[in-house]
This record gives structure tokens, sequence and C-alpha cells, in this order.
């Protein structure tokens, strides 16, 4: 990825450049339009009264996740007819990069816990202490309702999507795609940034926002010292896991 020396950009592909668009288009269509069409089948098929709550989460976790990352990989391959090693999707190094996320997954996990009390304190000062908890209690329970819900396959199928299916779909589309065509046409640095609150904004969390935004940080600096997705993907998957072994625990 060439980088204009004066400006610090990236060089525009030789063909065209990415379009920002695509972004909001692509968000748009994960996360909304087909998980609401994934949704209604699923109601169609269902016996009454209706499929329970952890299945339905499951089901638009798929299909966003999916989309999400597969939508990303073919605006990349068939929209500009580039190859997925534009975004960081290659092999070279894997081992090295492995061991590079895993080591800033513990650097992750520390951000998620402490950035948590972080967030808590600093809207302390602004709001009364049982709105705080109200809301960070409904957003803990967002999070752990897969687990909590499900069992027996239901809860295998959900360890799949949170801890690999999501991180690669993610890193595809947040640090690759997203990083990639902000970087094109407004330069790296407002790239990272930009994808970062991007990240933690998709989330909609307000007590868990400061602690997502500064992973997406953290990812976004990540993949573009490296310029693969391996590390985000391995340090993304690490930190998905310890909190679920955590949530089903029930910790």
């Amino acid at each position: 990825m060439a980088i204009e020396p004066q400006t610090g950009r990236s060089a525009p592909p030789a063909s065209q450049r990415w379009r920002v668009w695509d972004i909001a288009a692509i968000l748009a269509m994960a996360m909304l339009v087909l998980p609401a069409l994934g949704e209604s089948i699923l109601e169609l098929l269902w016996e009454a009264p209706g499929p329970p709550a952890d299945a339905r989460l499951l089901v638009g976790m798929l299909i966003q996740e999916t989309s999400l990352g597969a939508l990303a990989a073919l605006s990349v391959t068939a929209g500009y007819g580039a190859p997925l090693e534009r975004i960081g999707w290659h092999r070279r190094g894997l081992p090295v990069q492995v061991a590079l996320g895993l080591a800033v997954a513990a650097l992750l996990v520390f951000i998620n816990v402490a950035g948590d009390q972080l967030s808590t304190l600093l809207l302390g000062l602004f709001l009364p202490q049982t709105d705080i908890s109200r809301r960070l209690a409904l957003e803990n329970r967002m999070t752990g309702l897969i687990f909590t819900a499900s069992s027996g396959p239901r809860l295998l199928a959900a360890v799949v999507l949170v801890d690999l299916l999501a991180p690669v779909a993610e890193e595809i589309f947040f640090r690759g795609f997203a990083i990639t065509v902000l970087a094109q046409n407004y330069g790296h640095r407002r790239a990272i940034w930009g994808s970062a609150l991007l990240f933690a904004a998709v989330h909609l969390y307000v007590i868990h926002f400061l602690p997502i935004f500064i992973i997406g940080l953290v990812l976004a600096w990540l993949f573009w010292r490296t310029r693969s997705l391996a590390a985000c993907i391995t340090a993304h998957a690490a930190l998905n896991l310890a909190v679920s072994v955590l949530l089903i625990r029930g910790l």
C-alpha cells in the first residue's frame, strides 16, 4: 500500500479511489436490512409461539457477521477488482503474526476491564449512579444473553460465532476494508481514529463504548503496522474467548 510522502495519505489504486460510501452501504445491509429479513424468515419457519430470544439473537448475529465480512470481501474483489491481500488477507509471517496477536490480546483484556471502570467513573460525573447501574446491567444482559440462555448445540454455536466468526468478519471489515478506504481518502491517522470510532459506534453501547473504542484503536494501529489481518484476528478472537469464558462461568 503506497504512501504519498508529502501528504501521508495512501496513494490511490491505478484504477480508482475506493469510495467511503461503500462503508455505509455495507453496514446498512449487514446490520439492518439482511438481519431483519432473516428474522422475518425465522418467524415464519418457527412454530408458535415463535423462536426463543437466544435463537433469534444467534440468527441475527450470524447474518450480521457473515454479511459484514462477505460484503467487504466482495466489494474488494468484485467491486474494485483487487486481491484480498490488498486489505491484509494473506499468510506471510503467519506464526509471528499469531504470536503478536496473542500478546496484544493480553493488553486488550486489561483495556476491557479497566476501560469499563473508567467509563463508569467518568459517567458518574454527569449521571446518577442508579442510571449508570441500570444501563450497565442492560448492556451486560445483552452481551451475556447469547451464552446464559443457550445450552447444548446452541451454546456451541454461540461460542463458534462469537469467538471465531465474529473476529474474522469484523477484522475484515473494520480493519482491512474500512481502514484501507478511509486511508485512501483521509490519510492513515484519521483512518485509524475513524475506524475505531465506527467500531465502537456499531456496538450501540454507552458504558462499554470507551473500552471498545480504545480496543478499536489498538487493533487499527496493529493492522497499520503489520499490514496483516492475522494478528488482529488472533487478538480479537482471544479477547472474545476470554470474555466468553467469564460469561459462561457466570463471573
